[in-house]
């Protein structure tokens, strides 16, 4: 009798034994799940928020980043609204969104953001098609007077210029028509991937 009652109590206790190593292991599968889950997106977030700190500053229309970004939104581009802060930070970038045509930079304005980029310290992105033929008669260009360019038959929606050592590196064609008829209802959202990339490579150039 008091075998089988030994018996019952090891199995019981067994059985529980099982049943909390069974709920240690779900929970930590999801823990795991949950950490890792980040795609290119989330990524470059966590490289720009910690690996390299990098500051975003966001002028003209909104371009909708992800919450997890912070983003420093200016309504008036001067020099100090554009380095206040910025020792702060490994770099600098401002983002002008002039997508609809309706974002107002005047010749000082962009005189200011021209020479902080020539300066490299800052890297400038403008999203928009009405001020590009402006921005690139400034004539930074890369050392061997040349561009980086994608598809030269396709209209361009986006440039950049991004520090590599002690030169901003000019970027054509950044965003196309092309990639934004590809993307589809994606095209926000890669857009800003793509803005988010860009910077990250120039960084892991430097590092």
């Amino acid at each position: 009798m008091k075998d089988q009652l030994s018996f019952k109590k090891t199995v019981a206790l067994l059985y529980l034994i099982a049943i909390l190593l069974l709920c240690f292991s779900l929970f930590s599968c999801k823990e795991n799940s949950n950490s890792t889950h980040e795609d290119s997106y989330d990524k470059a977030i966590t490289i720009l928020t910690t690996s390299h700190p990098t500051q975003i500053i966001e002028y003209g229309e909104p371009i909708g980043f992800r919450d997890r970004l912070p983003v420093k939104k200016i309504s008036s581009i001067t020099h100090e609204a554009l380095t206040n802060g910025s020792e702060e930070y490994e770099r600098t970038v401002l983002i002008v969104n002039d997508s609809e045509g309706n974002t107002v930079i005047t010749s000082d304005e962009l005189n200011i953001i021209m020479q902080l980029v020539e300066s490299c310290k800052l890297d400038f992105f403008y999203i928009g098609t009405s001020k590009q033929d402006t921005i690139k008669a400034y004539g930074i260009r890369n050392p061997d007077d040349g561009e980086i360019i994608v598809g030269e038959q396709q209209r361009s929606l986006a440039l950049a210029f991004c520090r590599f050592g002690s030169i901003p590196v000019f970027i054509d064609s950044l965003w196309t028509d092309y990639d934004a008829d590809q993307s589809g209802d994606f095209a926000a959202e890669n857009l800003q991937l793509e803005i988010l990339l860009t910077i990250k490579y120039y960084i892991e150039q430097e590092n």
